[in-house]
C-alpha cells in the first residue's frame, strides 16, 4: 500500500460542526479533571465541520449558525472520516516511534497545526475570544486587524510557540526542535503511536489508535560492535522501546490510558482524537545521570481537546508503515501553560522560576498570545488557552516490549511563591492568581 498525499479538506459548513462543538465542549468538562482515560472519555468519531464563523449569538460555541458561509481563508481542516460503509473489520496493526519532532519554532514561514475554532482570524474574520490585555479600543470583529489574536495561513491555530520562547531564554541551547529530534536520533526518548484493527488499506472508518511516552530504548540482545559506542535505534523496523507506566492502567501495555477506539484512516491518512494528552519534550532519565550527550532540558505540556493526524506510508521494497508528515494539534488552557512551565528543567536539573531574568515580560507575552478558548464559548468571553501545532516523523518498530517506571523528577525546586505553576494570567477586574481548586 503506498497511500497517496491527501489533497485539501473542503469545509462543507452546517450542522455537523455544532454536534462536535457541542461534543468537544462535554468531554473536556467532564474528561478534564480526570488523571487516567477509559474508554468513556474518549473523543472519537469527531467529524470535520462546517465553514460558518462564530458570533456571539452562538449559546456556548465557537461556531455559528446552520446557514452554509464562504469561508474568508482557504482553512486547514482535519480530514472527514470514510464513508461509514467501508469495510472495517480489519485485524492488523503497526507501531511507529517518533523520530523528528517540529515545535514549530518559525510558525508564520511554515504554519503547523489546523483551524481548531473554526475562524479566518484576521483573514476576512474577527476573533473567536477577547484577548487578555488587549489594546485599547480592541474590535474583536475587526476581520482585518493586526498582531495578537491572528491566525497563521489558512487559518492555523498554534500561538504556542510563546511557551517556547520562554523556554528558549531559559535553556543553553538545549531546548528545541532540532535538539529533542537528536536525543531522539540517539533513543533518548520518543513517543510511540500504536494501530490495531486496521483493514490495511486507504480507508478504514473505525481503527485503534494508542499514544505512549517512550521511557527507554532496549538495545539488542547482541553486544554492538564497538562497545565504547551506546547502542541506538537503527530506525529500520526492528527497534524495540519501553513505555512509561503512567501511560498504561495496571502496568499493562494492552491496557493504554490515552486511546481514541473510534480512530479512522481517510485517504490514506490516520486521524485520531484524545480529550487529553501528555507532551514530554525530553529524557528526564538523562538529565538524572544519564548519557552527557543526552542530556538536556525537560517539560511537559498537556493538551486538551487533542488530535493526531498522520499520511501513512512505506519505504520500498519494504512494507513498514512510515509517517512522512504528522501533526498533533489541540489546546492547552493558561492553568496548564504555566504548569508546563514549572515543570520545565534545564540540563543541570534547575527549574525556570518567577524571579528568572525576564519572566515578567515573557508572562505578559505568554498572556497576550492566548487565542482560544479551553471550552468553546462566546466571542466576547476571555481567551483562557493557547493553540499548539507540532509536527513529526515516524517510523515502525517491533513493539512495544516493557514498561518502565517514570524517572523521578529532578529535586531542585523554586523558592516558596516563586513556581510558575502557580502562576497565571489576570483576566478583567482581577489583581491576583485565583486560588487554585485542590
Amino acid at each position: 500500500m503506498n497511500p497517496s498525499p491527501p489533497s485539501s479538506s473542503v469545509d462543507r459548513g452546517g450542522p455537523r460542526w455544532r454536534r462536535f462543538a457541542r461534543a468537544t465542549a462535554l468531554a473536556l468538562a467532564v474528561c478534564a479533571p480526570l488523571a487516567v482515560w477509559g474508554p468513556g472519555c474518549l473523543l472519537g468519531g469527531f467529524e470535520q465541520v462546517g465553514n460558518a464563523p462564530p458570533t456571539d449569538n452562538d449559546a456556548g460555541t465557537d461556531a455559528g449558525s446552520d446557514a452554509d458561509v464562504e469561508p474568508t481563508c482557504e482553512r486547514v481542516l482535519i480530514p472527514e472520516p470514510p464513508d461509514p460503509s467501508t469495510e472495517s473489520a480489519g485485524d492488523q496493526g503497526f507501531v511507529v516511534a517518533f523520530r523528528t519532532i517540529d515545535l514549530g519554532e518559525s510558525p508564520a514561514s511554515n504554519p503547523i497545526g489546523f483551524d481548531l475554532d473554526r475562524t479566518c482570524s484576521c483573514q476576512g474574520e474577527g476573533l473567536s475570544c477577547t484577548p487578555l490585555g488587549g489594546e485599547p479600543g480592541l474590535d474583536i470583529n475587526d476581520p482585518f486587524r493586526e498582531g495578537v489574536g491572528c491566525d497563521l495561513g489558512g487559518g492555523v491555530d498554534n500561538a504556542a510557540n510563546s511557551i517556547f520562547s520562554i523556554v528558549r531564554l531559559a535553556s543553553n541551547g538545549d531546548f528545541g526542535s532540532s535538539f529533542y529530534s537528536q536525543q531522539i536520533e540517539r533513543g533518548a526518548w520518543s513517543i510511540l503511536l500504536r494501530v490495531s484493527g486496521y483493514n490495511n488499506s486507504l480507508n478504514d472508518p473505525k481503527v485503534r489508535l494508542d499514544w505512549f511516552i517512550a521511557s527507554d530504548f532496549i538495545p539488542p540482545p547482541d553486544p554492538p560492535p564497538d562497545p565504547s559506542i551506546p547502542p541506538a535505534p537503527a530506525w529500520e523496523g526492528a527497534d524495540r522501546w519501553s513505555v512509561q507506566s503512567d501511560n498504561v492502567m495496571g502496568g499493562d501495555v494492552n491496557a493504554p490510558a490515552y486511546s481514541d477506539e473510534l480512530a479512522y484512516v481517510a485517504d490514506g491518512v490516520l486521524v485520531g482524537a484524545v480529550p487529553s494528552l501528555p507532551i514530554r519534550l525530553g529524557d528526564p532519565g538523562a538529565a538524572n545521570g544519564g548519557s552527557p550527550d543526552d542530556m538536556g532540558a525537560t517539560m511537559e505540556l498537556t493538551l486538551s481537546g487533542a488530535f493526531i493526524v498522520a499520511e501513512l506510508g512505506f519505504v520500498p521494497p519494504s512494507t513498514d508503515f512510515v509517517i512522512t508528515k504528522g501533526r498533533v494539534a489541540g489546546r492547552i488552557g493558561l492553568k496548564d501553560v504555566f504548569r508546563g512551565i514549572g515543570s520545565y528543567r534545564d540540563s543541570d536539573q534547575q527549574p525556570y522560576c518567577k524571579d528568572s531574568p525576564f519572566y515578567g515580560t515573557a508572562k505578559s507575552q505568554l498572556c497576550a498570545a492566548a487565542d482560544m478558548h479551553l471550552i468553546p464559548a462566546g466571542r466576547t468571553v476571555p481567551c483562557d488557552a493557547l493553540s499548539l501545532g507540532i509536527a513529526f516523523t515516524a517510523v515502525k518498530v517491533q513493539a512495544i516490549m516493557d514498561v518502565a517506571e517514570p524517572s523521578l523528577p529532578p529535586a531542585a525546586s523554586c523558592d516558596p511563591g516563586e513556581d510558575p505553576a502557580e502562576d497565571c494570567c489576570l483576566k478583567p477586574g482581577e489583581t491576583i492568581c485565583p486560588v487554585a481548586s485542590p
